[in-house]
């Protein structure tokens, strides 16, 4: 893990989206016992194969990936 990569977690929290992002109080945890801030997104059932499909539809995307 890179130090960037931490930074960014602690600085602008972690982002929860598909199935796991329905389990109950799974927010009220993380920020609990990490002291960082918790976010789920938006229909987050949806929010993995929305960006997958972005990915795959943008080959400046694709090709960073």
């Amino acid at each position: 893990s890179s130090p960037e990569l931490i930074n960014d977690i602690y600085s602008q929290g972690i982002i929860l989206c598909g199935g796991l992002a329905n389990v109950p109080g799974l927010d009220n945890f993380f920020e609990s016992e990490l002291k960082i801030s918790t976010y789920i997104v938006d229909q987050s059932n949806y929010a993995t194969i929305k960006g997958l499909l972005n990915i795959i539809k943008n080959k400046k995307l694709l090709n960073n990936v």
